[in-house]
């Protein structure tokens, strides 16, 4: 019964704010403390089929290199 009186109280909201009736900052702060939403992204990462295992910190830059810039390749866990 808590989950759909949350429910209801949720698509109450977004239909106020998208009707103009209360700000969206006020939406986005309900929405985040109360509907347990966030504004982070989750990213999943499968490394069984991973190419850039063998390859060098160079060349894994060029392979991400769209215009031909320099990267710095300094990683986090070099010294």
């Amino acid at each position: 019964m808590i989950k759909k009186a949350k429910q209801i109280l949720a698509s109450i909201d977004a239909e106020l704010v998208s009707s103009g009736k209360i700000p969206q900052v006020v939406y986005i702060f309900r929405a985040k403390n109360f509907y347990q939403m966030s504004d982070q992204q989750e990213i999943t990462i499968n490394t069984q089929n991973n190419q850039e295992l063998d390859m060098s910190e160079t060349d894994i830059a060029k392979r991400y290199l769209e215009d031909g810039k320099k990267v710095d390749t300094v990683f986090a866990d070099a010294e």
